[in-house]
């Protein structure tokens, strides 16, 4: 996974755990690529349930302080994926959500790291939570949305909080992703995969022979790409980490989808450039320097032109 991301350019990768269950597998791909993969730990919401509330065992009741140590032995570490997500508070009530949220935006402050946010259904509910812990002016080592699906009309607020907003494949097939992305400023604005989530659905379709490959994944095959979830368990467990990191699904039309992977960046960067106006820098340049702004990794002296 790693080797074909740098053949397609990728030069580093953010990493989010989702919970004390797989910070180990994050903190470990951390030390078998140093140069390449950027830990992140947090508690993502869908899995709340498991560190906090009265349900939580005795074993569990500590995360804080283990997140704490991590972020301390990590200095270039971010928090994150945490956040807030609507669509599932009659599984994981809101109440509960906010609760494991607030300590972790808490420690972002107190330690100066970026965050790395999920919020589905949720973005006034967060933004108040952003404005509680950072107050009016924001955190200024940044925050960033992840695979943003608000509307265009949250940017500007978000922003006066030092958000950055970034985008997964999902803008290629939803009409209101795509707005929004045209709607951020383009210092603001930021590209992902969101691995192994979100596989790319134009690309899918050409796989399953409903259309020609489109010219932006023209590189993809002589990668190997895609892979199977087992070819990539067969070569060891770099490509992602435990947690939220489900493997293949079911995509649109009820196809199974392989996973995504850092690599297909190369093809999301060329897609959304299709959006934009010719003239200005291509997405990979901009949202490289937006990276560098934001990721306290990219501040130790790489200059991005590759990412």
């Amino acid at each position: 996974v790693v080797e074909a991301a740098r053949a397609a350019g990728v030069v580093q990768a953010a990493v989010c755990g989702c919970g004390r269950e797989d910070w180990q597998d994050v903190e470990g791909l951390a030390q078998r690529f140093p140069d390449f993969v950027v830990p992140q730990f947090g508690v993502h919401p869908w899995w709340a349930g498991s560190h906090g509330g009265e349900e939580v065992a005795t074993t569990s009741a500590d995360w804080l302080q283990e997140l704490q140590a991590l972020l301390v032995r990590w200095p270039g570490a971010g928090v994150g994926e945490c956040g807030l997500d609507g669509a599932r508070k009659k599984i994981i009530p809101m109440e509960l959500q906010r609760k494991v949220l607030k300590p972790q935006l808490e420690l972002a402050r107190e330690l100066s790291r970026p965050v790395s946010l999920h919020c589905v259904a949720a973005h006034g509910a967060l933004l108040e939570e952003l404005q509680r812990v950072f107050g009016r002016h924001g955190h200024e080592p940044g925050i960033v949305l992840h695979s943003y699906c608000g509307s265009p009309e949250m940017i500007q607020p978000f922003i006066k909080l030092n958000c950055f907003f970034s985008f997964s494949a999902s803008f290629l097939h939803f009409e209101k992703h795509a707005k929004a992305l045209l709607a951020v400023p383009r210092d603001r604005l930021l590209i992902e995969t969101d691995s192994p989530d979100q596989f790319p659905r134009d690309l899918l379709a050409a796989l399953a022979g409903s259309s020609a490959v489109p010219e932006a994944w023209s590189f993809a095959a002589p990668l190997g790409l895609p892979r199977s979830q087992s070819d990539i368990e067969s070569s060891s467990r770099e490509h992602c980490a435990g947690g939220c990191c489900g493997g293949s699904g079911i995509g649109a039309g009820g196809r199974e989808e392989p996973p995504n992977e850092p690599a297909l960046l190369r093809g999301i960067c060329a897609c959304a450039a299709r959006l934009w106006v010719a003239g200005t820098v291509e997405p990979a340049r901009e949202t490289a320097r937006n990276t560098l702004r934001v990721l306290v990794f990219c501040r130790a002296g790489h200059s991005g032109s590759n990412i």
